[in-house]
């Protein structure tokens, strides 16, 4: 969202609060190109970032959504509101895949707290649930990084394993770290 933003909007970096977002128009055609990519086929734990979905990912997908529903052009504000319900969909099918309760809360952090429009989304998409700021745990939501490598590197030095259910049935263990000395 930010790359497109960036590209298509001059003197921005994102979107602040989701105020573009809402000016838009979810494309249902395009959000659905977009939820077909093979990452979202694979079994967890998974992760990626930009060296998958990037500009030249959007481009392709933008290509193709036009020409399957005859369309010349796409709203660059419909992209963006389009890309900011990709996002809350990616979420909330991550959390829907991965967790059996039924009814619980979810704690927010990092730029995507911010943006509106991604939490009235995310909260349309997972009605039955509360969504919370990690603030209200007492944890500083703009220091997820931060806060992310400290727990790894305790439970690394702790040696504790995490377990992870896949569709195969296999649970592997999983350390979150390795410890390197100098030689």
């Amino acid at each position: 969202m930010d790359n497109y933003i960036q590209q298509n909007f001059d003197n921005l970096n994102f979107d602040k609060d989701g105020l573009i977002a809402q000016q838009g128009t979810v494309n249902e055609n395009l959000l659905s190109s977009l939820l077909q990519h093979n990452f979202f086929h694979q079994p967890y734990p998974k992760s990626t970032g930009q060296e998958v979905f990037n500009m030249d990912f959007l481009n392709q997908v933008l290509q193709s959504s036009l020409q399957s529903s005859y369309q010349t052009i796409i709203n660059k504000y419909d992209v963006v509101a389009t890309l900011n319900m990709f996002t809350a969909k990616c979420i909330a099918n991550a959390i829907y895949q991965t967790i059996t309760e039924k009814d619980f809360t979810i704690y927010i952090s990092g730029g995507g707290l911010h943006n509106k429009t991604l939490m009235q989304n995310l909260q349309q998409l997972l009605p039955n649930n509360v969504i919370q700021s990690t603030e209200n745990l007492g944890i500083n939501p703009n220091a997820k990084e931060a806060i992310l490598f400290a727990i790894l590197a305790n439970e690394t030095l702790c040696g504790n394993h995490n377990f992870y259910n896949s569709t195969s049935g296999v649970r592997p263990k999983v350390t979150m770290g390795k410890v390197s000395f100098a030689t």
